[in-house]
């Protein structure tokens, strides 16, 4: 079964004061940071951000530390795909960036699937979704 976690900013959103976000031309941003256990599994599921009700995610920039062997899928549903499939986190990436046609956030959040476990912990994962 897998496990659900979360990045900083879920974490902590109920003790900080609004969202994150800059309106320009209606595009606003939603960062994220989340630090790995170490624990994670295959299929673990990591909530990066969520995002107002009617939410439309047009892309994200990430970036990320060696987490060994893993892989991920980023997407608006638990498990999904629809932004990026099978990113090499295995490898480290200081700027992938990756826009998509716009994608409704039916749940209003954006998550991280670890396709394989890392026992790698305090690795840290961070970035910016772009969405109107």
């Amino acid at each position: 079964m897998a496990t659900l976690t979360y990045s900083d900013e879920i974490t902590a959103k109920d003790a900080s004061p609004g969202e994150k976000y800059n309106n320009i031309s209606h595009l606003k941003t939603a960062t994220f940071n989340y630090t790995t256990l170490g624990t994670e599994t295959a299929a673990s599921i990591v909530e990066l951000v969520e995002l107002p009700a009617g939410s439309t995610v047009l892309g994200f920039s990430m970036q990320w530390e060696d987490l060994g062997t893993s892989t991920g899928d980023v997407g608006v549903t638990s498990g999904g795909q629809e932004l990026a499939a099978a990113l090499a986190l295995g490898t480290a990436d200081d700027n992938y960036v990756n826009f998509v046609a716009p994608v409704a956030a039916a749940l209003n959040k954006v998550y991280l699937e670890i396709l394989t476990a890392t026992a790698d912990a305090d690795k840290d994962i961070s970035g910016v979704v772009f969405y109107i």
